[in-house]
């Protein structure tokens, strides 16, 4: 490419050297004339604007002199005087009232006529706005028309004090305002004293409001030259009074300028900037002598005249010189140059054509041909570029025809691969690859057949654009042989077209197909299929079109391949699942079959040495000791092996509460101590003082814990020593307990180090090893470590001993507390009693548990451990039976089994929680099955895994002997609230709405009251003693059973943001206390009752609809509505006809059979916005909200006649009879005004209908009859 700067380089020199002989005489000469041109003229004009704005100044002066004098002229009229003089005379002794309007009563009444002719003057009219006269003592007495009724008293006003000058008189001439009826225009005041002709005396003053631009025009407007030049005025704060271009009240920002032209004598000045927009501009000034020495008097702001001109137009005459000037030299250039143009264009024009012709051809413009005609070398040079471009073109089109070929293939297999690519299910694939195939290609049909290896024969898998006529067909062949065999045979194209075989009869050609190509699928060069395409236009196949649909063969092979080859891995990965689940339920099963008869042997012969059954011989003790011994030993090897089970399928959960630290380290030391004693070991432990309660999973850590530590004493021979340290550390930025448990034994060899943590692995692991085990004790506690976050370390030499440092982090919310873990006391949960729950009667027989187990061995073990514990004991074989026991015996506590005939313990539990006499009673699970999330979701109050923990359930029996003496209400609150009178005033808040209240004033006992009780809402306290509000709440929502409790917080401060971020989602809502404590709690309580029917006891528990509770609160709400938006409200009550002889018929369960299928059936054929309800026994209510008495008889007559045709047959049994209902209807305002009256108008049409033969809709106004 040839440099810019040389296009034209030859040229360029010879006329840029002719013009700059040229411009430089002119370019010396322009600049001396303007420059002495310039300063004589800017002398000359600003002399001239000076004049000027001394005339602007003389001629305003003179126009305000003379306002001034037609004013007094006013003042002195007899009207005037006569006014004032009877003014002051009946007024002097009476004050105007301040800043409002006065009275018309107090204006002169032949004065204000007076002004009005004034003002309406010739002369006056456009420049007068108002005129106000007041007395010698401040008071108005008359105004003009227009401003009569806002006028008040003056006597403070400025204008008034100036011009009364303490009765001596003076001349006031305000500032500048808008007026209040035209904010557009503005004024100024003129204000002046009235003496009395006669003797001088001052009699009052006269103030005049005027037009400013009005006033002003005449002596400003006027003074203009050329066609920009004009006069304005300003005030010395450079507010413009007036211009004919900037508007009024406006400012000149330019300080300088300002500081200039506001001074007190004449001039002219060069602006920098005018005020105008213009820079550089001829200003000129002068002062307006009288009318500033009004003002300055005052203290108000002296007036200046202001002459400016565009300065375009004020240097207009020397740029008129320039531009002569410049005319003559641009002509002298331009002949100049025409001349230097002459001569060079002869020598260059050549030159010129060459480059302009390169230029074409570089660009791409192969057509472009030179026309060089000078008979030289230039000529010849042209010739030759002329055949270069003509040999360029042919090869371009050339290779242009290849691109485009080779875009279009590429293009067509990107489309294709990306469908093949979109999916790896096989027929998905095949669909849309030969739909996108078709469509890239232009084919109107094709399939696609893959070899099956097993039968070694082609099946069509997907197909596009085939009629059934050929999809019926049983091959598709090529005159005797189908297509796709001889594809697979010559491993190449075969094409047919009925051109070069018209007389074929293969099916597509008989179908009108005129093209058809079939290609083989290939992958890793061998053939999977074929793909067909066919044509009812003729295709003529060049090679390249041969090329990409072979291409588009080997994608759809690997596509097909990569399908098959997923499908395989997953077909391997279900075999590894289904492995994985069959070993993992075989563990599961086993470990259950042998926890069955584990309990027995352990139970039993922990019975045995307790001497329960009897005295035993030395020798007996020793045989039952090894006895429970090994089956101590074979119920770790089984929770070992489930517990690995559970975590490498992820059903092993993190259960975190607070717990206390010390008291589990004691735990552990009662078990490893008796351990050390036998082997003769030295056990010494240290806990860091000050550390006791932390929020982790107490089950983990404790396993963890008697792991390491029966690791300690398993390989530390005789008089050894093991240690145990306990302390607070840091993991990363988190704090952490760190637990340290050393030993003096046989240590680890270096090599073996990486291995102990790995499954089922020893130290040694020959059948003669000295340290027998299962290698799990140390895997175990490595996945449990990291399941809680921590980290395990190991130090260790043979022969040496070992150190194992834990590390558990603890989160923030689980700082080190000193607290005590308290379970709540028979006194707390007493006086946490709502005054106005009732009390169980208290007996003194021993209380009773029913024991549901079916295996009657580990009954009479439970049986044995409870009559001990003083509890009487009740037996249930089944799941019937013990739903049946619990309801006619009522016991203290149930123990329930999972796996029981007849139906299983879930069902046991839920059903328990249901029924009204069983809801309360706490029922404790002891199975083999492990689910405690299950039990506890389901409303157990503990969970006990087989072997019987005896020690723990008895416990378990002993808290929950303190809150059974609560009778619940339907709803019951919790209240924790650290100020005993506010807790009072909540509980009888809640207690006149009839809800059952269980209160208490500290956090931890509020914990465990909720786990216990279950309330159906918490009301906490933000501030608690020991541990706070938010505290309680993070404690609550750990629990498995207390984290669905909704929660109301109270405070008696404004929350901080942080606080806030903490609580979000935590609580349902968040109460300030207050004077409004009562009707803000009866509020959310309500909205409680919406939100969540279930818990606030509203849902019917047969047929899950609402209940009569529900109705009844709704109810008031949609009248409400209907009253305050006057809107129609309709309500049906319906009742089947002759239920009770139908169940004494059929049997209660039959009954219960109908009623849910009528609620099914109504809930289906009514709008979900309509809340239908069970008011007991049969009777269904159907709230209908914006629906007049007619659309509420169309509803109901839908419902009943879909009722009498439904079969209401119960399962397995005959058909039942007819089942048919009457309804009542009542509409708001038309038969009743309150939501009782609607209930008592509908109740009573619905017995109407009844009385009258049952199947029917009747309205309070009148009775629709439907014939069965």
């Amino acid at each position: 490419m040839v440099d810019a700067s040389r296009k034209t380089g030859l040229k360029k020199k010879i006329v840029s050297a002719m013009v700059i002989m040229a411009i430089l005489p002119v370019f010396l000469g322009l600049i001396v004339t303007s420059w002495r041109g310039t300063t004589a003229l800017r002398k000359a004009i600003g002399t001239n604007f000076e004049g000027l704005a001394k005339e602007a100044a003389s001629k305003t002066d003179l126009g305000v002199q003379k306002e001034i004098a037609e004013l007094h002229f006013i003042g002195a009229s007899p009207e005037m005087q006569q006014a004032l003089r009877n003014s002051t005379m009946l007024t002097f002794d009476r004050e105007a009232p301040s800043g409002k309007a006065l009275p018309s009563s107090l204006f002169d009444p032949k004065l204000v006529p007076f002004l009005d002719r004034t003002i309406h003057l010739p002369e006056n009219e456009s420049v007068l706005q108002s005129l106000v006269v007041v007395n010698r003592i401040g008071t108005p007495i008359a105004a003009s028309s227009n401003i009569l009724d806002k006028v008040s008293s003056t006597a403070e006003s400025v204008w008034w004090k100036e011009s009364s000058n303490g009765e001596k008189g003076a001349v006031y001439i305000g500032g500048i305002y808008q007026d209040d009826q035209n904010r557009s225009d503005f004024l100024f005041d003129i204000a002046l004293p009235i003496f009395q002709k006669e003797n001088g005396r001052f009699l009052g003053a006269l103030k005049a409001s005027l037009h400013l631009k009005p006033f002003l025009q005449p002596f400003i407007y006027p003074i203009r030259f050329g066609s920009t030049g004009h006069a304005m005025l300003i005030d010395s704060a450079g507010v413009v009074l007036i211009c004919p271009i900037l508007p009024t009240g406006s400012h000149v920002a330019d300080p300088s300028l300002l500081e200039t032209i506001t001074s007190d004598h004449s001039g002219w000045v060069t602006a920098h900037n005018d005020g105008h927009g213009g820079t550089n501009s001829i200003v000129g000034f002068a002062p307006l002598p009288a009318v500033s020495q009004l003002v300055s008097a005052k203290g108000g702001k002296p007036w200046h005249s202001f002459i400016r001109q565009e300065p375009k137009e004020t240097y207009e005459p020397i740029q008129s010189l320039l531009r002569t000037v410049s005319g003559y030299g641009l002509l002298l250039v331009v002949f100049t140059g025409t001349i230097g143009l002459t001569v060079a264009g002869k020598l260059v024009k050549p030159l010129l054509l060459l480059h302009e012709g390169a230029e074409h051809i570089r660009k791409g413009d192969l057509g472009y041909r030179l026309q060089v005609k000078t008979n030289d070398e230039i000529e010849a040079l042209a010739d030759k570029f002329n055949e270069m471009a003509e040999r360029l073109s042919e090869s371009y089109a050339t290779l242009e025809q290849k691109v485009l070929a080779r875009t279009r293939e590429l293009q067509a297999l990107n489309q294709i691969a990306m469908t093949s690519n979109q999916s790896l299910e096989l027929q998905g694939l095949l669909d849309t690859t030969i739909e996108k195939v078709i469509e890239v290609t232009g084919f109107e049909s094709g399939y696609i057949e893959i070899l099956n290896p097993k039968e070694n024969r082609l099946v069509m898998k997907s197909h596009f654009g085939l009629s059934s006529a050929l999809l019926d067909q049983q091959g598709l062949f090529s005159e005797s042989r189908p297509l796709s065999e001889e594809v697979i045979e010559t491993r190449a194209p075969v094409i047919l077209e009925r051109a070069q075989q018209p007389e074929t009869k293969h099916p597509f050609i008989l179908e009108g197909y005129q093209t058809l190509i079939a290609f083989p699928i290939q992958s890793k060069n061998k053939i999977i299929g074929t793909f067909t395409l066919a044509s009812r236009a003729v295709h003529s196949l060049t090679v390249q079109d041969l090329q990409l649909l072979s291409s588009i063969g080997n994608q759809i092979g690997t596509a097909v391949e990569n399908a098959h080859l997923y499908q395989k891995e997953q077909e391997t990965v279900e075999k590894l699942v289904e492995m994985d689940r069959i070993k993992s339920e075989f563990l599961s099963n086993v470990s259950h079959e042998l926890r069955t008869p584990l309990t027995s042997i352990i139970g039993f012969s922990e019975i045995l040495l307790d001497h329960l059954a009897g005295d035993l011989t030395s020798e007996q003790e020793s045989y039952v000791r090894n006895m429970n011994t090994s089956g101590q030993h074979l119920l770790e090897i089984i929770n070992n092996l489930l517990d690995l089970s559970k975590i490498k399928a992820g059903k092993m959960e993190i259960y975190p509460h607070p717990f206390s630290l010390r008291g589990l380290l004691e735990t552990a030391q009662q078990t490893i101590i008796p351990l050390t004693y036998k082997k003769g070991l030295h056990f010494d432990v240290s806990v860091e003082e000050g550390l006791d309660v932390i929020y982790s999973d107490e089950g983990k850590i404790k396993q963890i814990l008697l792991n390491l530590l029966g690791n300690a004493v398993k390989f530390t021979p005789a008089n050894g020593i093991i240690s145990l340290h306990v302390r607070m550390s840091r993991l990363g930025r988190s704090q952490a307990v760190e637990i340290r448990v050393r030993d003096t034994g046989i240590g680890i060899p270096e090599h073996s180090l990486k291995k102990i943590f790995d499954e089922f692995q020893q130290i040694d692991g020959s059948y003669t090893r000295d340290y027998p085990g299962t290698g799990l004790g140390l895997a175990i506690t490595k996945r449990f470590i990291d399941m809680l976050g921590g980290e395990i370390t190991v130090q260790s030499q043979s022969g040496a001993g070992s150190t194992f440092r834990v590390l558990i982090p603890l989160s923030e919310g689980s700082r080190m507390r000193q607290l005590d873990l308290v379970i709540p006391s028979q006194d707390a949960v007493r006086a946490a009693q709502p005054y106005n729950l009732q009390l169980q009667d208290t007996e003194e027989e021993r209380p009773r548990i029913l024991i549901v187990e079916d295996d009657p061995a580990v009954a009479k073990l439970l049986a044995l451990y409870l009559t001990q514990e003083g509890y009487a004991i009740l037996h249930a074989y089944d799941g019937q039976d013990a739903i049946e026991k619990a309801q006619e015996l009522r016991p203290f506590a149930i123990t329930l089994d999972i796996m029981l005939p007849r139906i299983d313990g879930w069902e046991v539990l839920k059903k328990l929680k249901t029924l009204p006499a069983t809801r309360d009673i706490p029922v404790i699970i002891v199975s083999i099955v492990e689910n405690p999330t299950l039990g506890f979701s389901l409303g157990a109050v503990d969970y006990f895994t087989k072997p019987i923990n005896r020690k723990g359930l008895i416990d378990s029996l002993k808290k929950y002997s303190i809150t059974q003496s609560i009778i619940r209400k339907p709803i019951n609150f919790l209240v924790i609230e650290q100020d005993t009178t506010v807790m009072e005033q909540i509980g009888s808040i809640l207690d006149e709405e009839r809800f059952g209240v269980i209160k208490t004033n500290k956090g931890e006992e509020g914990v465990a009251l909720a786990v216990e009780i279950q309330p159906d809402l918490i009301l906490l306290d933000l501030m608690l003693e020991n541990i706070s509000g938010i505290e309680t709440i993070h404690r609550l929502k750990q629990h498995p059973t207390a984290k669905n409790i909704p929660i109301i917080l109270f405070s008696s401060r404004e929350l901080t943001r942080e606080e806030k971020h903490i609580l979000d989602g935590q609580v349902r809502e968040i109460i300030y206390k207050g004077p409004s404590l009562k009707e803000t709690l009866i509020q959310e309580v309500r909205k409680f009752e919406k939100l969540y029917p279930d818990k606030a006891k509203m849902i019917d528990g047969l047929t899950g609809l609402y209940n009569e509770r529900y109705l009844n609160n709704r109810l008031a709400d949609e009248v409400n509505r209907a009253f305050r938006y006057k809107r129609p409200f309709s309500i049906f009550v319906s009742n089947i006809d002759e239920f009770r002889l139908f169940n004494r018929r059929h049997g209660t369960e039959a009954g219960n059979h109908v009623l849910r299928e009528l609620a099914v059936l109504f809930r289906r054929n009514t709008r979900a916005s309509n809340p239908l309800c069970r008011c007991g026994g049969s009777t269904f209510t159907l709230l209908l909200p914006e629906t007049t008495r007619d659309a509420a008889r169309m509803a109901a007559e839908k419902i009943r006649k879909l009722v009498e045709s439904h079969d209401f047959s119960v399962s397995g049994k005959q058909s039942l009879e007819m089942i048919t209902i009457s309804i009542g209807i009542s509409t708001f305002f038309d038969d009743a005004d309150t939501a009782e009256k609607m209930i008592i108008q509908a109740s009573s049409a619905l017995r109407h209908a009844q009385e009258q033969g049952g199947n029917r809709t009747m309205s309070s106004d009148r009775i629709h009859t439907h014939e069965s």
